[in-house]
């Protein structure tokens, strides 16, 4: 079953999403439509970074990953193909593949440059229809990848900001909030062994916070530090919004302590 999935600062307002999903189908009727998500804030690349690598495991072999989140779109920044660990993406050449690319390793990126891969007709302000969602899907239906154009000299790779451990404790900050107002911090399953559950603790915006297991191992209203999904240690609120209880943003300093 091809696979293609959807990643866009869209909404779904407006015709955006459908039209791309539309170019889509027409070059690959068989295709399947996965949305990650239309909800990216606009012109967001980074959380749409961290998004895309959060879940890029998560699909099977095969999967053809459209990402359009392009404040360029228009203009000569280019638009690149990559492969790597048996998937495939597309996606303006502005950062938005590169946490996903380091994470699967070996990547292998291109320059969509091939007309056959692109509508007749382009316009210059809706490359994920004209472009992206037909190169994807172009992919997706067996095209071979190295015809997508030719090899790229360089992409271009946001900064991880990777965690700097001490000798008491990992400092790290906030690279993402999620609809619950949970804050994904940046440290991760290196450091999984020095923070258990129940011994460590956070330090963010003023407070420290207890490491838990799962949420409701706080009462209702605390906040608390959990391992999430993504193999990263969160700040949460149980049933409730760490980001709107603590003032949390994207770029505020955490510290970690093994307890």
């Amino acid at each position: 079953m091809p696979i293609i999935a959807l990643l866009t600062d869209f909404g779904t307002h407006d015709w955006f999403a459908a039209s791309t999903k539309a170019a889509m189908l027409l070059v690959n009727p068989s295709a399947t439509i996965v949305d990650i998500t239309h909800d990216i804030p606009a012109h967001d690349i980074a959380s749409a970074a961290f998004l895309l690598r959060a879940c890029v495991r998560d699909f099977p072999r095969g999967t053809v990953f459209a990402g359009v989140v392009d404040p360029g779109v228009g203009s000569d920044r280019a638009i690149i193909a990559a492969r790597a660990a048996g998937f495939r993406f597309v996606a303006p050449d502005n950062g938005l593949l590169s946490w996903a690319l380091d994470l699967c390793g070996g990547a292998e990126v291109r320059v969509v440059k091939n007309q056959a891969f692109m509508k007749p007709l382009l316009s210059a302000t809706f490359h994920g229809r004209d472009i992206i969602g037909p190169a994807a899907a172009r992919l997706c239906a067996g095209a071979r990848f190295e015809d997508a154009g030719p090899v790229a000299g360089s992409y271009t790779r946001l900064a991880w900001p990777a965690p700097a451990q001490t000798e008491r404790s990992v400092r790290g900050e906030i690279i993402y909030i999620d609809q619950f107002g949970n804050a994904v911090t940046t440290i991760g399953e290196p450091f999984r062994s020095l923070f258990l559950p129940g011994r460590a603790r956070l330090r963010a915006a003023g407070r420290d916070i207890p490491l838990c297991q799962y949420y409701r191992e706080a009462k209702e209203g605390d906040t608390l530090a959990v391992w999430g999904s993504a193999g990263f240690i969160e700040i949460s609120v149980n049933a409730g919004s760490a980001a709107q209880k603590l003032g949390i943003r994207i770029g505020d300093a955490v510290e970690a302590f093994p307890g």
